[in-house]
């Protein structure tokens, strides 16, 4: 099976990590899954553990170590085109 993880997920796993998301990652880290991943999430993940908020919340040995693996573990996929909005004006 192959899973693409909102960033949010990958996220609460780190703020709790006795929580279901961290159920969900630890799976994947078992191999239950294969986890699909693409630069754009990837800076996507990294921008949201930066901001205070979140930063204040999530130790960042843990946050690094978890972005590491999903870098050297993950699938990497292309992102999909953005979709584009057509105008009937």
């Amino acid at each position: 099976m192959r899973v693409v993880l909102d960033t949010n997920i990958i996220v609460s796993a780190l703020i709790a990590p006795a929580g279901r998301p961290a159920a969900i990652i630890d799976a994947w880290l078992d191999g239950r899954f294969t986890l699909l991943a693409c630069a754009t999430q990837d800076d996507e993940l990294r921008a949201t553990l930066q901001r205070p908020r979140v930063a204040e919340l999530v130790k960042p040995y843990m946050a690094g170590r978890l972005v590491n693996q999903i870098k050297k573990l993950a699938e990497d996929v292309a992102p999909l085109a953005a979709r584009r909005t057509i105008s009937r004006s």
